[in-house]
């Protein structure tokens, strides 16, 4: 495995997008001026159903089906639809934040808002945990 720093700002220290992160990571080359990473994206597909009998903020996966979960719809409406990782896991792209109304932590790789109480996230708040990691 191979470990790549993530680089959430471009040179002129702006935001990236995750595209513009994916091309940044994907244009790498090793000592030998081969490619670091492939060059296309790996797609993993799970299937996420509604019940509000699960409480907000919770995934409960399927006793049948290990690509089918569980989750409150409000859980459902503030998850991010793509999810980009670089590597294995999700662990080198991580930004806790703690709910401003709610007081969870939360990881904001993952939600648009707040999937417990339907907060959304301050830009100011956003701005200044990506300015941490500059």
């Amino acid at each position: 495995m191979v470990l790549i720093p993530f680089y959430y700002h471009n040179k002129e220290g702006q935001i990236r997008t995750p595209d513009e992160s994916f091309k940044h990571i994907t244009s790498l080359k090793n000592a030998g001026g081969n490619e670091l990473c492939r060059s296309w994206p790996e797609e993993a597909q799970v299937k996420i159903l509604p019940d509000n009998n699960i409480s907000p903020g919770l995934f409960i996966p399927s006793p049948n089906n290990l690509k089918i979960y569980f989750a409150h719809s409000t859980t459902i409406r503030a998850l991010k639809t793509n999810l980009f990782m670089a590597g294995d896991d999700f662990e080198d792209l991580e930004i806790i934040y703690t709910c401003e109304q709610c007081d969870n932590r939360l990881d904001l790789q993952f939600w648009k808002f707040c999937p417990y109480c339907e907060a959304s996230f301050p830009k100011k708040a956003i701005d200044s945990i990506y300015m941490k990691l500059k």
